[in-house]
């Protein structure tokens, strides 16, 4: 059934979402309905992130730090060069 593959999808995002202070569910369904994915909200700068309803500049820069921390959580997974 389509949408429940969806809303474990859903429920996927919003834990990743729930692991930045201070962003809870609620929140976590704002980012995403804004943005529409996690690649997304994690390429954003925290002035983009701020462009969410009942984001203010505390809670973006926690979450830009968040994906730049967390590089594989968005698909971007950061590997060491061959040297």
């Amino acid at each position: 059934h389509p949408s429940s593959i969806r809303s474990v999808a859903g429920d996927r995002r919003l834990i990743v979402l729930s692991q930045v202070h201070g962003i809870g569910p609620l929140l976590g369904r704002k980012l995403l309905a804004f943005f529409g994915s996690l690649t997304v909200i994690g390429s954003r700068t925290p002035d983009q992130l701020q462009g969410c309803p009942n984001i203010g500049p505390k809670a973006a820069r926690r979450i830009h730090e968040f994906f730049a921390d967390n590089s594989q959580v968005n698909g971007q997974t950061s590997q060491p060069s061959p040297g």
